[in-house]
């Protein structure tokens, strides 16, 4: 009888295991982006709770921190996804070397992007894909870019 129920268990289990799930291909944790694009119809959401960067150059540091800085990714079809991603508070820490400190606080810019995989949409073996993006100035001043922007780049 235990054979039986062990046996009965092995061959429910089995489809179940060898059915793929949704594809999950986050940007984060990563030095590099993705070229994984998201299922069809499926949205993926991706939020820090605090990002923190320091940057050391001519005598002055400055510290830029980011609090629930996100994206949204969607598949359009099965190679294709689009994005949006913001920062929803931000703040920047201007140390001089004469130990005056400048702060600035406020919202970051809008993200928006396309990315088309042209081969391996799940990111398996070798990848390729093109994104392009274009940034709304929707930022303060030393938060944000101050401009609209657009980049397109290819990712291995």
């Amino acid at each position: 009888m235990k054979r039986l129920a062990v046996t009965l268990v092995m061959l429910v289990a089995a489809p179940a295991a060898a059915q793929e799930g949704p594809r999950f291909c986050p940007n984060r944790p990563s030095l590099d982006t993705s070229t994984c694009t998201t299922d069809p119809g499926r949205v993926l959401a991706e939020v820090s709770g605090i990002d923190w960067q320091r940057d050391d150059a001519d005598g002055t540091r400055q510290d830029t921190l980011l609090f629930g800085d996100a994206q949204l990714r969607t598949g359009i079809d099965s190679r294709t996804e689009v994005q949006i991603g913001w920062t929803p508070l931000a703040q920047v820490r201007t140390h001089a070397s004469d130990g005056s400190v400048d702060t600035v606080t406020g919202v970051g810019d809008v993200r928006l992007g396309l990315r088309r995989n042209l081969h391996n949409p799940d990111g398996s073996g070798t990848s390729l894909a093109l994104e392009g993006f274009v940034t709304l100035p929707t930022g303060r001043h030393d938060i944000g870019a101050g401009d609209w922007s657009e980049i397109g780049r290819a990712h291995v």
